[in-house]
């Protein structure tokens, strides 16, 4: 099963949310929960490196401060 999800983002806030799913390391004591976490957060990466083109895949984006 899978879920199709559409989301209209401010270009400044897609970013945030793609730096946050980068960066971010589940860690809630559940190996299989983690796991689940990482592939959903790897899944929305991706989608929204396709929307958000001039982001490179480590997250960052021109002019960025990487804070």
């Amino acid at each position: 099963m899978s879920v199709r999800v559409e989301l209209e983002l401010a270009t400044s806030d897609a970013e945030a949310l793609l730096r946050h799913v980068l960066e971010h390391t589940p860690a809630t004591g559940d190996f299989r929960h983690d796991a689940h976490l990482r592939e959903a957060f790897e899944t929305l990466a991706d989608a929204l490196r396709i929307e958000v083109p001039w982001v490179k895949k480590n997250g960052s984006s021109p002019g960025a401060s990487g804070a």
